[in-house]
This record gives C-alpha cells, structure tokens and sequence, in this order.
C-alpha cells in the first residue's frame, strides 16, 4: 500500500497499483515503494485569466527555485507573458509583465511556450515565442526591435528582481548564440551554470527547405563576462550563408525536406555529466504518409544517446569511447533503436550511474484523420544497450528525474499520474497526482535532492512540491 496525503489527509491506495518493471537488477536495494508516504503541496496557484492556453508542455522550463524564491513565466490568457514570483515561506506573490510595451503579445500557437532560467549569480533568463524564429512565423510582432530580433530573449536587470528586464535578442554581445530558433530550454548544472539547448538551423539566413537544414543548437553561459559559447562544430555541408555550431545533426530529413522534430532529452546528473538523448530522421528516401500528405511530426527513424563529462566541451558514447568529431551524428553516438517510424520527441534519465533513454514508436497512421498512434519504450545501458522494451508505465515524452534517495519519478502528464521505482529489480508504485505536472524544477532538484512541479490544475497554472517520507 502506498499512502498518499494530500490537504493533510492520508489515502490508502490498492495493493493493484503495483506495476513490475520487466528488467532484472543484480543489486536489490533494501526499499518498499508502497511504503512511502507522499504529500502533494500546492505552493501556488495562477488567479484566475494569469494563465492562458500557451503554457503547458514537457519540453520547456517553466519554472526555476532560487534562494527561497519560486520563479516562473506564464502567458496570460491576453498573450502577453508574464513573471512571477513566489516567495516559499510566505507565499506572497509578485507578478510583472516580462515586457513593457502592451502591444507585444505571443503568437497563438502551441510552439510558442516560454522557458525561465536562473544562473548562478541570480539574473533571470526568459526566451521563447520562436518557431525558426527569425526566418518564420513572426507575423504577430508589431515591435519591429522584437520582430527582427536575432532571438526573443530577455535577461532581468538586477538578480532575484523581476520588476524590470532588458530585450538583448539584438545585443551582439550577449545574445543566444544560433539561428532558426524551436523548443528552446534553460537547464542548470549542479554548479548552477546555465545551459540553452534549442532546434536551430545549421546556416542563418537560407530560406531554402532542404534536407540537413535543422540540427540541435546548445550554447554555455558565462555569468562573469556575460556572454554564450556555442557548443560543438559546423557541418560539412558547403554554402555561402553564414555557418552556426551545433551539437547533433544529419544531413537528411523527413521525406527529403529540412524538417526534424529534436524535441529532446538534455539531463544533468549528480556527478555534473550532460546526458543527451534525441531522435532523429536519417532517411531521406523514407517518407510517412497519411492519404498523400507528410506526417513529418511522425517520420523519425533512430534513437540516439551521447554524454558529455566537460559541460559540453567533448562528448563520449555510453562507454566512454570519445566522439572525435562535432556535431554529433547517428554514426557516431550510441544508436539504441531503428525503425519507421519514431516521435520527434526523447528523454534521458540517470538511474544509479545507468542512463535510461525513453522514447516513442508508432504503430499505427490512421486515414483519413492522419492521426498517428504510439507505444513508449525505454532502453538502457548496461555495458551495452538493452532491448526496446516498454515502460512501467506510458505517455507522451516520459519525463524522469531522480530524487536525493535515488528514486526515480517517471512523470505521465498526460493522465495525472507518475511512477517511483528505485531498483528495476522491485516493483515500483504508481502514484496519482492532484494535477497534471509538467516540468520538474532542476534548480530545487539540485539544490534540496526534492521534486517539485510545474503543474496543469483544471485551467489555471499551479507549483506542487512532492514531500516524500516513510522511506
């Protein structure tokens, strides 16, 4: 039995939670999941009309904890982003537009989320409202500085202050290094140094759509001189458009064209190494189709795994072996999985020193909707990369994180649920959450060893702390 509390009330759940994992582990740790009594703290909840529909997504950092402080940037229901801060202990809260001008309101659209980062000497980070920014879909910004900005990025004047901020996209200096810019995330390391991962384009300013067009950006912040350094190294391919770095990259496409999904995996574990984890399409000759048109959202054909132990300087495979050249390719990282055809979307998650890579495979298109089904699987290294095989439990693009028992949460956001599990060789515990919780806060998760979420409540944004004990 596992014992939930919530509002400070236990509830007893069935025994027929359990789930088995389907791996066994030569270590047995000494741990009962059902065991563990769980509470579910709402911090925060967003007042009514704070948040909007542009908000809740497993691919960007919503929310950062920093010195007592919660952070997080929501968009209103008024397209304009916001920034609020929660103080832990009280609870007051603070909120401000993130900028000034009223006339700047997001795009309407669901590629348009937000990410908030914090470095480690307390300035605020925000990007987002980009997609191939700034080469397209910038129609909805009537600030002309905005619209032809290199990167909608914005930086708070003063740490741990969110009443004013600077728009330095089009700051030379200090801008995010890239172009083409998608899905942008802000993730910490254990010291606090900041990282921008984001799809970019391999070359700035080419409006062509072909294959090997779209790779994986990554860039390092600096908060003494306050600049980026770009990670990895420019392709192969020759053009007279301006080259940009970057991390991973092919040089196909779904059915030819330049488009990539790399919504991706990018953790940080407690020894400080970045595990990264992507699919990707590497079959230009592939083509998913669904009555005549592309479902490119679904055409990706391999699983790939890399880490790096230098804060991205070098990357290694699985086993240590160096990978000589930059970007990252299929050829050269762990290739864990092919076939036709995988969502553009993976994880990665570190359990007692073995990475987990989770993942989708479709099934089934259907006509003449084109809606695609799909099944989760995981693979992991144990000297070598097991069998695809599927998860506890399945969703769309699992997250994991490990707490300070060296638990694992496996978060489901799309039915309100998550799974803890500590050894694959004992049955974890399938827990019910109060609401659906989307990005767990790397920021306290470094800091305290403890989860917290940004969450979906009915409507409204909301924060949750986990607080775990009977353990």
């Amino acid at each position: 039995m596992v014992n939930l509390k919530r509002s400070g009330v236990y509830l007893r759940r069935a025994a027929a939670v359990l789930v088995a994992c389907a791996f066994m582990s030569s270590e047995s740790a000494e741990y009962s999941a059902q065991a563990e009594q769980i509470e579910f703290v709402k911090e925060w909840e967003a007042a009514s009309g704070l948040t909007g529909k542009i908000n809740f997504t497993q691919y960007n950092q919503q929310l950062a904890t920093y010195k007592g402080f919660m952070y997080v940037v929501v968009v209103d229901t008024a397209l304009r982003p916001r920034i609020v801060k929660i103080n832990e202990k009280t609870k007051a809260v603070q909120v401000k537009y993130l900028h000034p001008d009223p006339n700047y309101k997001v795009r309407d659209d669901g590629h348009s989320k937000f990410s908030l980062g914090i470095d480690n000497k307390g300035f605020i980070h925000v990007a987002g409202d980009m997609h191939h920014h700034p080469h397209a879909n910038t129609d909805h910004i009537k600030i002309d500085a905005l619209r032809k900005s290199r990167c909608l990025y914005w930086v708070s004047n003063n740490p741990e202050d969110i009443t004013s901020f600077t728009f330095v996209g089009n700051d030379s200096s200090r801008v995010l290094p890239g172009y083409g810019f998608s899905y942008l995330q802000f993730i910490p390391d254990r010291n606090g140094v900041l990282f921008a991962v984001s799809r970019q384009w391999e070359r700035s300013g080419d409006g062509s759509w072909v294959a090997g067009k779209i790779g994986l950006g990554a860039a390092r912040y600096n908060s003494d001189t306050r600049k980026w350094q770009a990670l990895g190294g420019t392709t192969p391919l020759v053009s007279n458009f301006p080259k940009q770095k970057l991390i991973f990259w092919e040089d196909n496409g779904s059915g030819g064209t330049a488009y990539q999904g790399l919504m991706v995996g990018f953790e940080v574990d407690n020894a400080n190494r970045i595990h990264l984890s992507a699919t990707i399409n590497n079959d230009n000759s592939g083509l998913n189709y669904c009555d005549g048109k592309l479902n490119s959202t679904s055409s990706h054909t391999d699983v790939v795994y890399a880490r790096s132990d230098d804060s991205g300087n070098t990357w290694k495979r699985a086993s240590g072996a160096t990978i000589s050249a930059l970007p990252i390719r299929v050829s050269t990282a762990d290739a864990l999985f092919k076939t036709r055809w995988l969502t553009g979307e993976a994880s990665v998650s570190i359990l007692k020193g073995m990475p987990i890579v989770f993942y989708r495979k479709i099934y089934n298109v259907t006509t003449p909707s084109c809606q695609t089904q799909s099944n989760s699987l995981w693979s992991m290294y144990k000297g070598a990369w097991t069998v695809a095989v599927a998860p506890p439990i399945s969703g769309r693009r699992l997250m994991a994180v490990v707490d300070r028992r060296n638990v694992m949460t496996i978060v489901n956001t799309e039915n309100g649920y998550f799974y803890r599990l500590r050894d694959l060789a004992i049955p974890g515990v399938k827990v019910g959450t109060p609401a659906k919780m989307y990005y767990a806060d790397r920021t306290y998760l470094a800091a305290t060893g403890e989860l917290r979420f940004f969450a979906q409540r009915g409507a409204n944004a909301a924060i949750y702390t986990v607080r775990v004990s009977g353990d």
